[in-house]
């Protein structure tokens, strides 16, 4: 589990997520930078980075 107290920590996260695929599939299925995405319960502002 994620430690959400912490910068640090979401942003390893995010990097997983990225890694995973995760940005390129929620783009191609038409997120747009600053969208509002949860994912098993969490929310995040989505950040798209090629």
């Amino acid at each position: 589990m994620t430690n959400t107290a912490t910068d640090e920590s979401l942003r390893r996260f995010a990097r997983q997520l990225r890694k995973m695929g995760v940005d390129q599939r929620l783009n191609s299925l038409g997120a747009k930078e600053g969208d509002l995405v949860s994912i098993e319960g969490s929310k995040f502002t989505f950040e798209y980075e090629e």
